[in-house]
C-alpha cells in the first residue's frame, strides 16, 4: 500500500480518538517522523512507510534519539500497525489530572 495512504488514514484515525496531529518538519535536520501528535501531555511520533519498507538509517537514528528521550515512536508500514500503536498509546493518555492545576491560589507564591 502507498505510503500517502497509510499517513492520511492514520492520522484521520487519531484526530477521531481527539490527537492533535501535525506534519513535523525541521529544516536542515534529516530523518525527522512524519507525524507528531499530542494529546493531555502525551506526545508521540510515526514515520509512515510504503508497505514492506523500512525506516532509512537517519530515520533509525532519529527514532533511538526519541526512545533515548522517552519520547515514544514506530515506523509503520500499514494500517494496521498504525493504529494499532494509536490504541497503544491512547491507553497511557492520562486521565482527570489538569482540572485541579486551574484554580491555584497565585497569592500564595508571594508574586
Amino acid at each position: 500500500m502507498n505510503e500517502s495512504v497509510i499517513e492520511k488514514a492514520g492520522t484521520k484515525y487519531a484526530e477521531s480518538l481527539g490527537w492533535m496531529v501535525y506534519k513535523a518538519s525541521s529544516p536542515g535536520k534529516v530523518g525527522v517522523h512524519d507525524r507528531i501528535h499530542h494529546k493531555n501531555g502525551v506526545t508521540f511520533y510515526i514515520e509512515y512507510k510504503a508497505t514492506g519498507k523500512k525506516a532509512s538509517p537517519k530515520q533509525q537514528k532519529f527514532a533511538k534519539q526519541l526512545r533515548d528521550a522517552g519520547i515514544p515512536c514506530r515506523c509503520c508500514d500499514s494500517i494496521s500497525k498504525a493504529a494499532n500503536f494509536i490504541d497503544n498509546m491512547e491507553y497511557s493518555v492520562p486521565v482527570g489530572i489538569y482540572p485541579q492545576c486551574i484554580n491555584i491560589n497565585l497569592s500564595s507564591f508571594n508574586i
